[in-house]
């Protein structure tokens, strides 16, 4: 049994469903700080090789071969027109991550790696100038898929305009599917749901036809997936970002988590894990991407208690670093 001093885990929340209202991000945040340490806790990442160029928006450590590698987005900090995402290695020596260059590197932000029917699966968004406005840019998502970290090919892409596009494989074999449609009755970006049989089904149609999570988001706030875990039940652990905008334009990002279930659309309460002000201050892409935490993966701490398991979370900070803080495991025995 779970003791009373241990926060609880989501699964004591009440799956809601689309009948529940939403909570504001500012309402999440007062219960966060209510019941999280008001000091810093997490660490900025040495990640090396790169000259001055940041790294940001990285993925959880991969291991592969006896090494831990992770995937980070690499970019001038004056820029998002030269992006590239690249492999690192970590080096216990100097507890630093190095460039991996033996390894590809694509001309892509924001890459996310996971495993699908024992193939590697990534992807990222390609950015490139707007059909449509002259001086503005729009994107879409690529995958690639491969058996080993040198035999990456591209087999599909996504709709015009959505990014978090996640994937994961589920109980009964077949793939989840994660999107964040834009627009309409998607307003600044819901969290969308599908599911499909095989790698070769996915495409931009399937992409756009998934159906809306319902009921998580408040007006003019918006969200994402930005990683996805089977749980031992068949729900799914789902670790993503809640955002809202000030007047000014400046942004709020929180990472924050949730269960779904994916044969009745049912999920928890959604609740904030991380803000960026857990980190050491830092620098910025710009002013209005202070506040700006982007979650990537989780990776389980070894030899803790069962009911006091911890895991790291590996981020993104302000467009410009990568980090990693520790915290409760939010799925708990569940995965």
């Amino acid at each position: 049994m779970i003791p009373d001093a241990c926060p609880k885990n989501l699964r004591e929340s009440e799956l809601q469903g689309s009948k529940s209202q939403p909570q504001s991000y500012r309402e999440l945040l007062s219960k966060y700080e209510e019941t999280e340490p008001n000091f810093v806790r997490g660490e900025i990442l040495e990640v090396k090789g790169v000259g001055q160029k940041d790294v940001y928006n990285i993925s959880a450590p991969i291991k592969k071969d006896g090494n831990l590698y992770l995937l980070g987005r690499v970019e001038p900090r004056g820029s998002e027109k030269n992006s590239i995402s690249c492999f690192f290695i970590y080096e216990p020596k100097d507890n630093s991550w190095w460039l991996a260059k033996d390894l590809f590197y694509w001309s892509m932000q924001d890459p996310f790696l996971t495993t699908i029917k024992n193939r590697y699966v990534l992807n990222g968004v390609i950015v490139t100038p707007s059909r449509f406005k002259e001086g503005e840019l729009e994107y879409k998502t690529v995958f690639f898929q491969g058996s080993n970290f040198k035999d990456f090919r591209k087999f599909t892409e996504g709709p015009r305009m959505m990014k978090n596009i996640r994937l994961v494989e589920l109980a009964d074999k077949k793939i989840g599917v994660f999107t964040r449609p834009q627009g309409e009755k998607a307003g600044r970006g819901k969290i969308g749901f599908t599911v499909i049989n095989s790698l070769e089904d996915l495409n931009q149609d399937v992409i756009s036809k998934a159906r809306i999570i319902e009921n998580q988001f408040k007006e003019l706030e918006w969200g994402g997936v930005d990683n996805a875990y089977l749980l031992k039940d068949g729900r799914i652990g789902v670790l993503g970002h809640i955002a809202s905008m000030e007047l000014d334009g400046s942004k709020h990002y929180a990472a924050m988590v949730f269960e779904f279930n994916p044969k009745d659309f049912q999920f928890s309460n959604m609740r904030i894990v991380a803000l960026r002000k857990d980190f050491p201050p830092g620098p910025a892409k710009r002013p209005e991407l202070e506040d700006i935490i982007m979650p990537g993966g989780l990776q389980k701490i070894e030899n803790e208690p069962h009911y006091l398991e911890k895991v790291q979370l590996y981020c993104g900070l302000s467009d410009t670093q990568a980090g990693k803080i520790e915290i409760l495991n939010p799925f708990g025995r569940f995965w």
